[in-house]
């Protein structure tokens, strides 16, 4: 007797029981629109316009969310190599001016996050 039909009885079941075919899995795509989610080559996008929308419309909230917080880590990223100015320029007019431009960044990457949510 093999393992397998070991550890079958063991649980009240035959070893044919394990060994049936399943059943087939339900398609993916319904077989009454065949092409309904065909790509078009040229745009890279649905064929079906109506498609399109409804997956624009369930896409929009994650891509949005995952722009918001990309522009506040490269504001954040960008504050932080202005600390490699310093080491630059030292304390001079010239620091002080590429600092006002990198928190003037700052603060325009940190609006746009705020208004893409």
């Amino acid at each position: 007797m093999n393992r397998l039909s070991q550890r079958a009885k063991a649980r009240g079941r035959t070893a044919d029981a394990q060994t049936r075919p399943a059943t087939a899995p339900p398609p993916v795509l319904p077989e009454n629109e065949p092409g309904r989610y065909r790509i078009s080559r040229w745009r890279v996008e649905f064929s079906d316009g109506d498609t399109e929308r409804r997956y624009r419309r369930h896409i929009e909230g994650p891509v949005a969310i995952y722009v918001s917080r990309m522009l506040v880590v490269w504001g954040v990223l960008w504050l932080l190599f202005g600390l490699s100015d310093y080491y630059q320029f030292g304390f001079s007019l010239t620091l002080y001016g590429v600092w006002a431009a990198r928190l003037i960044l700052f603060c325009g990457l940190l609006a746009s996050a705020a208004l893409v949510r």
